[in-house]
């Protein structure tokens, strides 16, 4: 969620590997649970990830102990995020008309964001069930994590009012027509980053806005 950078730690990472290990590589960083996306790039990179740690420290035990140990790979350009203005769960994609979109749409009072405790035992078996299964029940949820559903309900709920997680969908290509995933780098003046971030975040089309370290500061 949007607030997931207060908490733990958020990075982009540029790999760059041999092009013969291509297929190699990515398997491997695929089957690692903190790289949550692996996408194929023109340009400098191989390869760009998207990787969310629960801390700095495991985040970097990550980068030597894991990734750049992986054959093939040349070299990893990390870029740590600072702020997010955008992400994903306010991707629009202009699929559905007003009148679906309306259908869609329940107006609820928006309540006031918290800064959510540590997550726990029970909140990671909760966030490890809803991985397999986004839709499940309260009943199937609590049973699976031998808890109750009022408490599987609360401890969900809490965690997405504090901006620590957040709920999407996943658009098919095939069904909406083609899509062309572009990522830019930009370069800001440190006194208008905030600025030009929120101002690229108004637009619907933008899936993620992030502060970052490194050449660029907005990806």
């Amino acid at each position: 969620g949007p607030g997931f950078v207060r908490y733990g730690a958020a990075a982009f990472a540029a790999v760059t590997c041999r092009p013969q290990a291509t297929r190699a590589v990515v398997a491997a960083l695929v089957a690692e649970p903190a790289i949550v996306s692996v996408a194929s790039t023109t340009g400098d990179a191989s390869l760009l990830l998207d990787v969310f740690a629960p801390s700095f420290e495991q985040l970097t035990q990550l980068l030597r102990e894991r990734i750049d140990l992986i054959e093939g790979i040349t070299s990893v350009t990390v870029m740590v995020v600072l702020a997010t203005y955008r992400e994903g769960s306010r991707w629009r994609v202009r699929a559905l008309d007003l009148r679906q979109s309306a259908l869609l749409t329940r107006p609820r009072p928006t309540a006031a964001r918290r800064q959510s405790p540590t997550v726990g035992h029970l909140d990671q078996k909760l966030l490890d069930a809803l991985e397999h299964d986004g839709r499940s029940p309260w009943t199937d949820l609590a049973e699976r994590c031998a808890t109750t559903s009022p408490t599987a309900r609360r401890r969900i709920e809490k965690m997405i009012n504090s901006g620590r997680v957040a709920l999407r969908c996943e658009a098919a290509n095939a069904l909406i027509g083609p899509i062309v995933p572009t990522t830019f780098m930009i370069t800001a003046p440190p006194d208008e980053l905030n600025k030009i971030g929120e101002t690229l975040g108004r637009i619907p089309r933008c899936r993620v806005i992030e502060a970052i370290t490194g050449r660029s500061n907005i990806l």
